[in-house]
């Protein structure tokens, strides 16, 4: 899924435990937020990587989506992550900015251990490309869907390349035929290996638990995590065009 509108940036972490509040960075660099209520029913785990589409490499729009794609894809013996979270009941979903994206998961409360263990797995090991075609062809059914369905979404793409030409900005949010084509399992492996690490992420989670009891299996779940990941800032913004704009 895309977002066609950068997510704001999160305020900076600290340790803290405040009632149903616990707040800390692990050593890897990634920054935790637990939030207990018990009066809820289900768990929320909302994961977020600090790096999106205006990281793409140019002329390969849509890498970052690709990867968002992919890591749904992660396969053990027992099925691949989706699945797996079906079977538990769950609901995932994910989507792509500019600056950031963002992997949703929601589960019943008992599966909690199960869900984190999940998300460790396809966020701390290698990427596995092995079905890039089936999902650049499903990344390219998915933006013919936005062009023919949403045109809302073509204006505002439009209003991003006319106001920030030769800005990532004003590239096509998930590239285009051409660019998606030009990807290969090198390009998803790269951008995966140097944007996805504990000092570009952020794990939110909420739910009827003890935030005290859930760190310790965060703690094992983001075990292997690396610390060395980037995700440099894009180029400045180039002056905005003035007068009539041709979209």
């Amino acid at each position: 899924m895309l977002l066609l509108f950068p997510l704001s940036q999160a305020a900076g972490l600290r340790l803290a435990t405040e009632g149903g509040l616990l707040e800390t960075t692990l050593e890897s660099g990634l920054r935790v937020v637990i939030v207990g209520d018990p009066v809820l029913r289900t768990t929320a785990i909302a994961h977020r990587v600090h790096a999106g589409a205006a990281l793409d490499p140019d002329g390969k729009e849509g890498t970052a989506h690709l990867v968002e794609h992919l890591l749904f894809e992660a396969a053990d013996s027992a099925g691949t992550f989706s699945e797996r979270v079906d079977a538990e009941g769950g609901w995932a979903n994910a989507w792509t900015s500019y600056d950031d994206t963002l992997y949703l998961t929601s589960v019943l409360p008992t599966e909690l251990r199960a869900a984190l263990a999940l998300e460790g797995q396809r966020m701390t090991r290698p990427l596995d490309a092995s079905a890039l075609d089936q999902e650049r062809a499903v990344v390219a059914d998915e933006l013919r869907l936005r062009a023919g369905l949403e045109p809302g979404a073509r204006l505002v793409s439009g209003l991003h390349g006319a106001l920030a030409a030769g800005h990532p900005y004003g590239r096509p949010l998930g590239g285009d035929d051409a660019s998606l084509a030009a990807i290969g399992a090198a390009d998803v492996t790269a951008y995966f290996e140097a944007h996805y690490g504990g000092s570009t992420m952020q794990l939110v989670i909420v739910g009827p638990h003890d935030p005290r009891d859930v760190l310790p299996v965060v703690k094992t779940a983001y075990a292997g995590l690396r610390a060395d990941a980037a995700s440099p800032p894009p180029p400045r913004l180039p002056e905005l065009a003035r007068g009539p704009l041709r979209l």
